[in-house]
């Protein structure tokens, strides 16, 4: 029984073999292979809403581009975006983009796979995609008010140096806030932390 459609955007043939793979063995999932994000576009319009796995460095249009060429139609594809590269500027402009989530190549299996669960239960409505939500409020209620607020000046792009002469404290103070937003957050680094905290609404407030 198919469950989910999934679309995998990967200009390497053997990361994409390796990705289709996976997904077809993981069952459940229609799985569909484009060399480049220009062939994606040119389908977008017919294929059903699922998952979309995309590199972020693909010849020709980067990931984050196809997503800005897509417009609304990107709200029938949740995104997740496979990159080398996990720096905390590409989360940025990828979460403005409206990329679901955000994994380092090389990839780790089961986190891809429950990526991927989680955003096909986003596509149907899932009570699970309500109870992920959920929990994500809990571990955005544990954060204190300052790591709170070096969240959101990190993700202003803001240096450590000039968040701590900000709040008025030291710069290894500032370090620990950081580490325990990402801790408590249960994210992998400081770009999953960012991801996180814009999806639960952290990142609009004052």
């Amino acid at each position: 029984m198919i469950l989910c459609d999934a679309y995998v955007v990967e200009d390497d043939a053997a990361v994409r073999a390796s990705l289709t793979t996976l997904l077809s063995l993981r069952g459940g999932l229609e799985v569909r292979s484009f060399t480049d994000g220009a062939a994606f576009l040119a389908a977008a319009d017919v294929l059903p809403d699922g998952v979309l796995l995309l590199d972020q460095h693909l010849p020709g249009i980067g990931g984050i581009e196809l997503l800005d060429a897509l417009g609304e139609r990107r709200a029938r594809f949740p995104t997740i975006l496979l990159t080398g590269d996990g720096d905390l500027g590409l989360a940025i402009r990828a979460m403005e983009a409206g990329v679901r989530e955000f994994i380092e190549k090389p990839h780790d299996s089961r986190v891809l796979l429950q990526a991927v669960d989680e955003a096909c239960d986003d596509i149907h409505g899932d009570a699970g995609a309500a109870g992920r939500q959920a929990e994500i409020r809990a571990r955005i209620a544990r954060l204190s008010l300052r790591e709170r607020q070096v969240l959101r000046a990190l993700a202003r792009g803001q240096s450590t140096r000039a968040i701590a002469d900000e709040l008025g404290i030291s710069p290894r103070a500032c370090e620990a806030d950081r580490a325990g937003a990402i801790e408590k957050l249960g994210a992998r680094n400081l770009a999953q932390a960012v991801m996180i905290a814009h999806s639960a609404g952290l990142l609009a407030a004052d």
